[in-house]
């Protein structure tokens, strides 16, 4: 517990320094020995009043933050900037610098990307780890969660991969994204309605991508059928963008879904293309 709470209390301060517009700060820490009811090992963070992305994802209506009014961006271009700021920040902690090293997450999951002051932030980094810059993006992984951990953790191929799982999971929680993008708030959730038919896509008991990536496809498949037409989202409260100018957006985030969740990691694109692809697209 304490070589872990130092490695992430590490991690956090670096990143403090470094500073990402969508990577979560970091204040403080503090250890309390004498009170283990609280825990002997404390982080201070900024509150993300916005909940997480994976509460967001399942709301039945927008939040406040999305409330439509004079001069407010349109809701899909407002998740379309945020998702690219995510795929910026993981760029960021994959890129390697000359004495600092880069971070590998090793956990990005809905439930550790939080929302602070209308921005999604990357957070959680109790999986990560610091790499020296020499290293190759190999890597040793017995954490993760199995909802979005890549091919090559679940099929037990190889337990040594780098920053592709970063890169896989956030194809993942793009996806999830992309779904909220066409089917907008509703009971039930578009997401758990994708989650339940992965579920339901094999004999094993299993939602995770990685295991059902049939279905998966038949959902991307079925995604991209719906942009070719003149699809509508039920309207909610929320300033729609030109369809035109949202069927490029929600083009590209699926364009750049399919290159990240490519089943060999070696044909897996690189966290800084995934950028460049929503930036230039």
């Amino acid at each position: 517990m304490a070589i872990a709470f130092q490695k992430e209390r590490e991690i956090l301060s670096s990143l403090s320094i470094w500073k990402h517009a969508h990577i979560l700060g970091f204040i403080s820490s503090f250890e309390v020995p004498s009170e283990p009811k609280f825990g002997h090992y404390n982080l201070i963070l900024p509150y993300a009043e916005g909940g997480d992305l994976h509460q967001f994802l399942r709301l039945p209506s927008p939040p406040e933050w999305l409330f439509t009014g004079p001069g407010c961006i349109p809701f899909c271009k407002t998740l379309y900037i945020q998702t690219k700021g995510i795929v910026d920040g993981l760029g960021f902690l994959h890129a390697k610098t000359s004495s600092a090293g880069y971070v590998i997450h090793r956990d990005i999951k809905p439930a550790n990307i939080l929302i602070h002051n209308a921005t999604f932030k990357i957070a959680d980094f109790g999986s990560s780890r610091i790499k020296a810059s020499e290293e190759t993006s190999k890597t040793e992984w017995a954490v993760g969660t199995l909802m979005y951990a890549p091919p090559e953790k679940t099929l037990e191929d190889s337990d040594m991969y780098g920053r592709a799982r970063d890169v896989w999971a956030l194809g993942c929680v793009m996806l999830e994204i992309l779904v909220l993008l066409l089917y907008g708030f509703r009971e039930p959730a578009a997401v758990e309605v994708f989650e339940r038919e992965r579920l339901e896509s094999t004999k094993k008991d299993v939602k995770a991508f990685s295991r059902t990536m049939e279905c998966v496809e038949v959902w991307m498949a079925n995604i991209d059928g719906l942009l070719q037409t003149g699809h509508v989202r039920e309207k909610d409260r929320w300033v729609d963008e030109d369809w035109d100018n949202e069927q490029k957006m929600l083009r590209t985030l699926l364009g750049a879904i399919r290159s990240m969740l490519k089943v060999n990691r070696l044909e897996r694109v690189e966290s800084s293309r995934v950028l460049e692809y929503l930036t230039v697209s």
